[in-house]
Parts: C-alpha cells; structure tokens; sequence
C-alpha cells in the first residue's frame, strides 16, 4: 500500500487545481479517505481510477 498524501500534493501530481480536487472529492470521482477530518489520498489508487476512465475511452 502506497504513502497516504494530501490534497495538495494530489494536485500537483495531476496537474489540477485544489478546487477541482475538492469538486473530485464531493462528487466521489476520485477514492479517498478523512484523517482528522481532512481528506487523504494513496497515489496508487489514483492511478488505478485514471486507467479505469481512460480505457472506457478508447
């Protein structure tokens, strides 16, 4: 299991901006979890979704 990291670094990671992470997490787009209230992610997972979306594309 991958390193659980915030949304910062989410951000980043995809290129998007914190608003639209925020948006991903209120629509459950995108899998994640609440420590302290405060929404975690693993990288790992994130992945998997894209490649999920991405082959339903083609």
């Amino acid at each position: 299991m991958g390193k659980y990291v915030g949304v910062k670094e989410v951000s980043e990671y995809l290129g998007l901006s914190r608003g639209t992470i925020y948006y991903y997490i209120a629509k459950k787009k995108i899998p994640f979890y609440r420590f302290n209230g405060k929404p975690r992610f693993i990288l790992d997972e994130i992945d998997k979704v894209i490649a999920r979306k991405s082959e339903g594309m083609k």
